[in-house]
């Protein structure tokens, strides 16, 4: 079959609708009776034979109207009769002839003929329907959901909380597009674009519609993957009829989130970028039309990505998205604010502590505090309880840092003692590295896929040390350096430890240069620059493990302290830790998020990247960064006083 058929489903049907007709009345000619004598054998005929009998055998067929005869000559002949003659048969018995009824008539191929071809009319029809509206759903699809978009948000600034930089640059887009005539006069235009960039579930998108609910604007809002399309050209036509219904309803706001899977950059194949003309077709359209803002056009477009690095170039450029605003993990006082203003409308209890709660979970992120108050609640719920307490945030919390407690988990003899000397090992190396934060929960009762965990503080912290990191890699290699020495082996429970390590300590030597050997050198790909970093690596987790080994040895009474705790409750907490390294013990036990003491940052005897193998440093006085800290919260309260 040729391949321009093959091609084209539309002719390959017809192709074949053509060739199963010719089959048919191919067959039905094959299967056709007999030619008819010359000369035609008429019902006179008939009756003369009957007469002269001459008839051999007679098949009447009432059906059909028919009689087929056969003479005694041998010849055969079919002549019509009314079925109403009723004396035919008794003629044709009278004259000597064997007469037969048949109630069958022929088959009927004409029918059948007609039928196939109504059906192959029928079927070419609705398959050439079921393209056309195919083709025209995947143009007109993103069409019907702008319509239904292009509502005005009921988010506001008030509902965003955490990121309050990223709030007061996005405040001055609000003015623009609500008092244009404030800039007008002095010449300014509004940006064309905003890019908000940053980790997930850091709040993009509320920050978005909190746009366009304070500014009265229309919000339309899509995803990067809406525009994609098997069809070429079906993407850029998208962009076009967005932009064109956003115009219409101005002033108003176009949101694209995830815009990475249309703003990818161009040409980063191995074909000069051709395998994917559709993305990129679609992404120049995006540029004409940012290109056409005009100065009097109160539409705003605003962009989020967790990729800003994997953009083009072209993208970003000043004209189009101008403004990059970075959306980061919130700091204390942000998830202090994010805690609030998800708690609203939750019955907490007496022994709530919220401060206490956004002081333990540095680094989460919005939607994870979010989450932790639902979860929260629905604990709550299950116990049927008419408040949210204290133990049901904390479970919330374990809920999801580690999932759901496995309580039909099964271990092996032994195993349950190897995992408490494991995650005692990690609190024992959290508690004595002067730079770790200390940890706020350790358990042996299986959560998700873990046999046991510790959690511990997470300060905000945005500089990393070269002691810092290897007193991290201490506490992260504590679990297998307790398993070392107490059993003399390790397992593999230390799986997911040792990939962390490796991790950081990578981190530490090709992107923060804080390796002797490989230098101030960083993103070097050749085979020996690769050699010597894989060196750098492991002698970094190797000194850390070395550390950890004899910081368990030193303090092993320590160590049997806190496995004992563990094996006897299961879950321990802050003071308890702090119990047991002191020797002493707590009576009642309950979840606790006691404040943990902040982390110092020691005064080093030495440089540690001089020394061939790093040791366990002695802390010194902290530095604080209170002033700085409180510099920035009074210009930020001045500036938003001012605004």
């Amino acid at each position: 079959m040729p391949s321009k058929l093959r091609r084209n489903p539309v002719v390959l049907a017809v192709v074949l609708g053509f060739a199963l007709l010719a089959l048919v009345f191919g067959i039905a000619s094959l299967t056709k009776g007999p030619a008819t004598a010359p000369k035609p054998y008429t019902y006179s005929d008939l009756r003369r034979s009957v007469q002269e009998r001459e008839v051999k055998t007679a098949t009447l067929k009432p059906v059909l109207g028919k009689v087929e005869v056969e003479l005694k000559d041998g010849k055969r002949h079919v002549v019509g009769y009314s079925p109403t003659d009723e004396g035919l048969a008794e003629r044709l018995s009278s004259a000597g002839a064997q007469v037969s009824v048949s109630s069958r008539g022929s088959f009927p191929w004409s029918a059948l003929v007609l039928i196939v071809a109504l059906l192959l009319v029928v079927g070419l029809v609705l398959y050439l329907q079921r393209a056309q509206a195919k083709a025209a759903g995947a143009m007109n699809t993103h069409t019907k959901k702008a319509e239904q978009q292009g509502a005005l948000p009921s988010v506001r600034f008030a509902d965003v909380a955490g990121c309050d930089e990223a709030v007061f640059e996005a405040a001055e887009l609000v003015e623009f597009l609500s008092r244009p005539e404030a800039y007008r006069r002095l010449g300014a235009k509004m940006p064309s674009g905003l890019m908000l960039y940053g980790p997930p579930g850091t709040g993009k998108t509320l920050l978005a519609k909190a746009v366009a609910g304070e500014a009265g604007a229309a919000f339309y809002a899509m995803s990067g993957s809406d525009f994609v399309e098997m069809y070429v050209g079906v993407g850029a036509s998208r962009v076009r009829d967005l932009f064109a219904k956003a115009r219409e309803s101005s002033p108003a706001i176009i949101f694209i989130d995830e815009v990475d899977a249309i703003g990818a950059k161009r040409g980063g194949g191995a074909d000069g970028g051709q395998s994917n003309r559709e993305a990129d077709q679609t992404l120049n359209q995006l540029l004409v039309e940012m290109d056409g803002f005009t100065g009097n056009e109160r539409l705003l477009v605003i962009a989020a990505t967790n990729r800003l690095d994997t953009l083009d170039p072209a993208l970003l450029r000043p004209g189009r998205f101008s403004r990059h605003i970075h959306v980061s993990s919130p700091s204390e006082d942000g998830r202090l604010a994010i805690l609030g203003v998800h708690a609203k409308g939750k019955p907490l209890a007496e022994d709530v502590d919220l401060p206490l709660l956004a002081k333990v979970t540095a680094g989460a992120s919005g939607a994870e505090l979010a989450e932790m108050l639902n979860e929260g609640a629905i604990m709550a719920a299950r116990a049927e309880r008419g408040s949210i307490t204290h133990e049901d945030l904390f479970e919330g919390f374990l809920r999801v840092v580690a999932g759901p407690r496995k309580a039909s988990a099964m271990l092996a003899a032994g195993e349950r003692e190897t995992v408490a000397y494991h995650e005692a090992g990690h609190v024992l190396c959290a508690e004595l590295c002067p730079t770790v934060d200390k940890t706020l929960h350790a358990t042996i009762n299986p959560r998700g896929r873990a046999a046991g965990f510790a959690v511990i503080g997470r300060s905000d912290r945005a500089l990393h040390t070269a002691q810092h990191i290897h007193e991290q890699l201490i506490y992260i290699l504590g679990g297998r350096a307790a398993e070392h020495v107490i059993n003399g082996t390790v397992s593999s429970g230390a799986a997911n430890d040792l990939e962390k390590a490796n991790s950081i300590a990578r981190s530490a030597v090709e992107e923060y240069g804080l390796s002797a050997a490989v230098g101030q050198v960083v993103g070097v790909r050749s085979d020996a620059s690769m050699a010597t970093a894989d060196s750098e690596v492991r002698r970094i987790v190797e000194d850390a493990y070395r550390d950890a080994i004899a910081l368990v040895e030193e303090h092993r009474e320590q160590l049997e302290r806190l496995t004992q705790a563990l094996l006897a409750a299961g879950d321990i907490d802050h003071l308890e830790i702090a119990a047991a390294m002191e020797g002493s013990t707590v009576a009642a036990r309950r979840p606790n998020l006691a404040p943990l003491p902040d982390p110092v940052e020691p005064q080093l005897e030495e440089e540690p990247v001089a020394t061939p193998r790093r040791r366990l440093w002695v802390p010194g006085p902290a530095a604080g960064a209170g002033a700085a800290i409180a510099a920035f919260r009074a210009e930020r309260d001045r500036r938003t006083a001012g605004a």
